[in-house]
């Protein structure tokens, strides 16, 4: 075999969040649809590459949600089984913050089903040490690793695995990440490190992000792909270590019930990222990103053209300030953030108002939460008396 053969077979496909559930999938059966139908544009793409790296939102499983600290609770159809084995060889990722929706319950199945399809996992488990094992998987040459890391930080709020509890592997303790890395190093020649982390809808990552990224790279981690923000976000190389810092959604439809249609959400961010992954004849990381977006169809198209061009601007714009000095960056983020949470403030704003000119006094009588009402009057009440 020629290291040109070598080079070529070297190719791993990354995608963001893929969620395949909820509405659609109560749609799809209604109407007849495949389930498979959304992925016959990127399939072309991510068949092809000797691996795919998925990012799973929510366990495979059917029965009663045990989680009530999240806002939207998500369980992926069996049949997603279907799509991952189009693939050569498929890593799902679990170190997110949906795995655990249906706690340990939905863990165990979907790791039994993962298993009985022969699909190896990563990021998550029975308790800390399989959380944080690694996948090796030999390509040509080559020994590449796969880990997989997440947190329970607010804006994220993963169930971390113990000692004897099950749960997602953590990057929170970044002197342990740091050593679990250069421990895999002897074993591997190639780290791909998947992250669950950032603010969901903001386009660029933390400082913070910033730092454990170049961190991990500097303990031998070669690609580091992020994701949950559910938007796309810059890609740079650090030293001889690519980072992508959110690929976005990938297949993550929120579709709700509009006078008897379904009809795609506002707030879903309809842009994607596949990011193949190249190792050259000189043993260096190379990239491609193809973009596309999620049509009203509910179908994954990819860009060409005019619009792949205007996208590839998108990532370059996006990639551009993270690169700066990081005093400047930090001063980049914090203006960044003020400005965000006004836009998303008044996001909310309009969608709050739109929904209520729609509803009649009755149903905006039962929308109110007379539970917080009564606690401001209570706290109002308190305040007049302490002012007396």
């Amino acid at each position: 075999m020629t290291n040109l053969e070598i080079c070529r077979k070297m190719e791993i496909a990354f995608t963001g969040d893929l969620f395949l559930g909820g509405e659609f999938v109560t749609r799809a059966e209604k109407v007849g649809t495949s389930l498979l139908s959304p992925f016959v544009d990127t399939l072309r793409i991510t068949s092809r590459a000797g691996i795919c790296v998925v990012n799973l939102e929510g366990p495979i499983h059917s029965g009663t949600k045990t989680r009530g600290d999240v806002m939207a609770i998500l369980c992926n159809h069996v049949k997603i089984l279907e799509y991952l084995k189009q693939h050569k060889k498929c890593i799902v990722n679990l170190a997110n913050n949906h795995i655990m929706d249906f706690g340990e319950q939905g863990l165990r199945q979907t790791i039994n089903v993962l298993k009985e399809n022969g699909i190896p996992y990563m990021g998550a488990g029975y308790n800390i040490d399989e959380a944080n094992r690694e996948i090796i998987i030999t390509e040509g040459d080559k020994r590449i690793a796969f880990v997989a890391y997440t947190s329970n930080e607010p804006h994220i709020r993963a169930i971390i695995a113990g000692h004897n509890s099950a749960g997602c592997a953590t990057y929170l303790d970044l002197d342990h990440t740091v050593d679990c890395i250069r421990n895999i190093k002897r074993k591997a020649d190639i780290i791909c490190v998947s992250l669950h982390w950032g603010h969901e809808y903001y386009e660029y990552p933390s400082p913070d992000q910033v730092r454990i990224a170049r961190a991990l790279a500097d303990a031998g981690a070669d690609l580091i792909i992020g994701h949950h923000p559910h938007t796309i976000q810059g890609i740079e190389y650090y030293k001889y270590s690519l980072i992508a810092y959110s690929l976005g959604n990938f297949f993550f439809p929120d579709y709700r019930m509009q006078n008897g249609r379904l009809r795609l959400s506002r707030t879903v961010e309809r842009k994607f990222m596949i990011l193949i992954a190249r190792l050259n004849c000189k043993g260096q990381i190379m990239y491609d990103i193809k973009g596309g977006f999620l049509d009203s169809k509910m179908r994954l198209l990819i860009y060409d053209g005019e619009m792949e061009r205007k996208f590839v601007d998108i990532i370059t714009s996006l990639s551009r300030n993270i690169k700066i000095d990081p005093l400047e960056y930090e001063l980049f983020w914090n203006d960044y953030v003020m400005k965000r949470k006004k836009q998303l403030n008044m996001e909310d704003f309009y969608l709050a108002v739109k929904k209520m000119s729609k509803m009649t006094p009755c149903d905006l009588l039962k929308e109110i939460k007379w539970s917080d009402v009564r606690r401001n009057l209570a706290r109002l009440s308190t305040r007049m008396n302490y002012n007396k």
